[in-house]
């Protein structure tokens, strides 16, 4: 399997990770940008601008795999998302995130979160642990705050409706 962005497979064991410099100070820079408060659209306009590789650019370059869909070579919004979400890189490993159906059928679903296979300080973290929380509690705000009718209720599909990259 890849590895997230930022991180690269351990040359000597491929059961570890490693931060891979050449874009882990991208990581950072997202994290730093939106705990400064930066909208996600405005990081991507930057990351964008600035002709920062994609993670999919960078996985194309640096493995043999091949993206079908050229489509993902622009930085989205979603990207910002899933990166900001991860707790890989406080050093955890988090597992058990999906499930098959049945041994017979391929089709994988999510597992409920309170069953994750979590194994904290696994590896080197590239965000500490403080800006990372602060980064999760202003995304739940966010997420919180933001209603269809002025802030009276929440919206209406809401916990139904998420975008196809895994962010809500």
């Amino acid at each position: 399997s890849f590895q997230p962005y930022g991180y690269m497979k351990d040359p000597t064991n491929k059961n570890k990770v490693l931060v891979d410099r050449n874009v882990s100070d991208i990581v950072v820079k997202i994290f730093n940008m939106y705990k400064s408060g930066n909208t996600k659209k405005q990081i991507c306009d930057y990351l964008n601008d600035n002709g920062i590789t994609t993670p999919l650019k960078y996985k194309e370059e640096t493995t043999n795999y091949r993206n079908p869909n050229k489509r993902f070579y622009i930085w989205s919004s979603c990207m910002i998302t899933k990166i900001l979400r991860d707790r890989i890189y406080v050093g955890d490993l988090v597992q058990h995130k999906y499930t098959k159906v049945n041994y017979k059928i391929k089709k994988m679903i999510k597992v409920d979160p309170s069953q994750h296979i979590i194994v904290t300080d696994n590896h080197e973290p590239i965000i500490d642990r403080d800006t990372f929380e602060r980064v999760q509690e202003m995304l739940d705000k966010q997420s919180n705050e933001w209603s269809y009718n002025g802030g009276n209720s929440p919206h209406l599909l809401r916990g139904i409706v998420y975008c196809s990259c895994g962010g809500k």
